[in-house]
């Protein structure tokens, strides 16, 4: 039993001399550990300064950059607003110089209208006045025509009534000419 409780108060102090040892490497390890973090910390800390005075100086510069675009652009938007008030005016000079100039041709044109226009009704009217005349002109001709037709037409019948009658007469002579033979 001795024995027993020897090995076991040997085991037990060799097994707290590792518990010691273990507790002095894992204390050991844990304050390099922690000296690691501290470091891995103050390195993060470091880089996030760094990094937001980069964004910063980045944001900055964005803003300086935008101010100055902003800037040129409403340069050139005044450039550009002058620019088209000036082809706009110049435009505006342009339509008007040619709608005075088409308002002067429409002018002539309706001037040259007007003169053909009373020439054509001169026209017209000489023609519908020969016209009346031919047509007066005709109408005595066909009058004329007429009485002379029914004239000559009254002569034939008259040339024909006697033709008739001589020919009755010879008719009736040839005939008594040919009973008495």
């Amino acid at each position: 039993f001795a024995s027993a409780v020897e090995k076991d108060a040997a085991m037990e102090t060799k097994l707290r001399a590792q518990l010691s040892e273990l507790r002095k490497q894992t204390a050991v390890e844990l304050a390099e550990l922690r000296a690691q973090l501290a470091e891995a910390q103050e390195k993060t800390v470091t880089a996030e300064l760094s990094l937001r005075a980069e964004l910063v100086e980045a944001k900055s510069k964005t803003a300086a950059s935008e101010a100055q675009l902003r800037t040129q652009l409403a340069e050139l938007r005044g450039q550009l607003t002058e620019a088209e008030e000036s082809a706009f005016a110049s435009a505006v000079e342009k339509d008007a110089a040619m709608e005075t100039k088409l308002r002067a041709q429409l002018s002539e044109l309706r001037k040259q209208t007007a003169v053909e226009l009373a020439e054509l009704r001169a026209q017209l009217a000489e023609a519908q006045e020969k016209t009346v005349t031919a047509e007066l002109s005709l109408r005595a001709e066909l009058v004329e025509a007429k009485s002379k037709t029914a004239a000559s037409e009254a002569q034939l019948r008259t040339q024909l009534a006697e033709l008739r009658g001589q020919l009755t007469e010879a008719e009736e002579s040839a005939f008594a000419s040919a009973v008495e033979k």
